[in-house]
């Protein structure tokens, strides 16, 4: 067996020679084998929990819709009717026959119209004060005339109004020749017409 003093000695010659050829001795290093880690074995996943089944969801019992309250009529009013004056009444039983029935019936378009003026008897027929006189009723043999005193500053249908001056007039022949919408519309806009600019024909 060799010692270790020769063995040593045998490893300092070698160096000796390596260095002189460049070379060092490198010593054995020991490879160690790469350690072999275990596959952590895969966690098994839990089994997914069955969901409980819905409970069933009571319906409410449906409220009865209580019944739609019918809505109230409105209130419906009479036209004002103003008293007959026995003066009026009388002269319109003086007049011709024919022209009667049209007098009345232009009185009560008038009174329909304006139902707050009031009627009055003047010396050419009934007369229509609001804030103002503003119509008269006049009547002939043959026809009967509704003269506007402010008639030039109404609005009416071409042909409607006839007349010079301040005042025009409508004039009906017959029961037949009588426009209702037009008149009572020329008897709103007189009396509208006095209420804004008082007439100095009050009476």
């Amino acid at each position: 067996m060799i010692d270790r003093e020769t063995t040593a000695s045998l490893f300092l010659m070698a160096a000796r020679k390596n260095a002189k050829r460049g070379k060092t001795p490198k010593a054995k290093s020991k490879i160690k084998k790469p350690v072999k880690v275990a596959k952590a074995s895969k966690a098994k996943k839990p089994a997914p929990k069955k969901k409980a089944a819905p409970k069933p969801v009571k319906k409410a019992a449906a409220k009865k819709a209580a019944p739609a309250k019918k809505a109230a009529a409105p209130k419906t009013y009479p036209p004002v009717k103003l008293p007959e004056l026995p003066e009026i009444e009388g002269y319109v039983r003086s007049l011709p026959p024919p022209v009667v029935p049209i007098v009345n019936k232009l009185r009560q378009v008038v009174r329909d119209a304006a139902p707050e003026a009031r009627e009055l008897l003047d010396p050419n027929g009934p007369a229509y004060d609001a804030n103002g006189l503003f119509a008269r009723i006049e009547a002939s043999d043959r026809e009967v005339l509704v003269t506007f005193l402010r008639g030039a500053q109404l609005e009416a249908p071409e042909g409607t109004l006839a007349g010079d001056g301040d005042s025009r007039a409508i004039s009906v022949a017959s029961l037949d020749d009588l426009k209702e919408n037009v008149l009572q519309a020329l008897v709103r806009q007189a009396v509208m017409l006095n209420v804004q600019d008082p007439s100095s024909g009050a009476v």
